[in-house]
């Protein structure tokens, strides 16, 4: 038996995927830009707390990932190396090539639990690399 998602291209997915998101995209970037102007940062933990959360410097991380600033990125984050490997494979499975195994739903789990450990070690060590 074939299943309806089974047949559907990675083009067509994507452009349903962006369908479904048409509202939720918006108002993200709504949220953003008037955290930004208000707090300076986007980050609600930050913005009312004053403490970074455990995504804190993870866009930072993986720009600098993808340029080669492999020390750099480490100082902003040092899972971004595991969300960026994570959101390869999504993309990749999701609208490239169906893999034989999916290996994001473990993969995504595994990656939060590290990056709540890194968290964790980061807040009781002292060592807030962010910039």
């Amino acid at each position: 038996m074939v299943h309806i998602q089974d047949t559907i291209t990675g083009k067509k997915r994507l452009i349903q995927d962006l369908k479904n998101l048409r509202y939720c995209l918006p108002a993200l970037l709504m949220y953003c830009v008037i955290m930004q102007l208000t707090f300076k940062t986007v980050c609600p933990l930050k913005a009312f707390l004053g403490i970074p959360c455990p995504a804190c410097g993870l866009t930072r991380g993986c720009c600098l990932l993808l340029v080669g600033k492999w020390r750099e990125s480490l100082q902003y984050n040092p899972t971004a190396i595991f969300w960026l490997v994570t959101l390869v494979l999504f993309v990749v499975d999701r609208y490239i090539k169906k893999l034989k195994i999916s290996v994001f739903p473990t993969l995504f789990i595994a990656t939060a639990i590290i990056t709540m450990f890194s968290y964790i070690f980061r807040m009781t060590s002292g060592l807030i690399f962010i910039k």
